[in-house]
């Protein structure tokens, strides 16, 4: 089962703190050796902008995984700064270098807490 308690959402940051679940490496332990996932396997992390999957990268690597690697930038990128695109994800990251995409995932992948 897994819990959560909602953080506060931050008027400051426009959003909600980056807050790490504490089942989380027990879960992706067991998700990686249900799996096959060693600890010298290839694990590619990635998210909108790649904030948060540098952070799970980090905690992959402080959990013994030795080939960890974020997408830098992310999958959408920055927001555009000013200009008529101004705040659109527009800016870099792997859907903009016009690299292969979908928003369409298939179960295998990718590692979710649904997964479980």
């Amino acid at each position: 089962m897994v819990m959560s308690i909602v953080p506060e959402y931050s008027e400051d940051a426009a959003g909600y703190p980056l807050e790490i679940k504490p089942d989380f490496p027990v879960a992706f332990r067991k998700y990686a050796e249900d799996h096959g996932i060693g600890p010298d396997t290839k694990i590619l992390v990635t998210y909108r902008s790649g904030t948060r999957s540098a952070k799970a990268a980090d905690l992959l690597a402080d959990l013994g995984d030795r080939q960890v690697f974020t997408i830098v930038d992310g999958f959408e990128g920055e927001k555009v700064k000013d200009g008529a695109n101004k705040g659109h994800r527009m800016v870099n990251g792997w859907k903009n270098a016009g690299l292969d995409w979908s928003y369409e995932i298939r179960p295998d992948q990718a590692y979710s807490a649904d997964n479980m």
